[in-house]
């Protein structure tokens, strides 16, 4: 993921494919999680 970009859960995997996992069955959906938003501010690297 680059510095300064953010994505979306829907662009990481389609709803269908989401629901039919094991992950959404077992983890997200009793938490009542569907969607999700993740981003990358500042890429740090070593020596900075």
């Amino acid at each position: 993921m680059s510095e300064g970009s953010v994505v979306l859960s829907h662009q990481l995997a389609s709803d269908s494919v989401l629901e039919r996992s094991e992950y959404y069955a077992e983890f997200l959906r009793p938490l009542d999680i569907r969607y999700a938003v993740g981003s990358n501010i500042i890429k740090v690297t070593a020596g900075r």
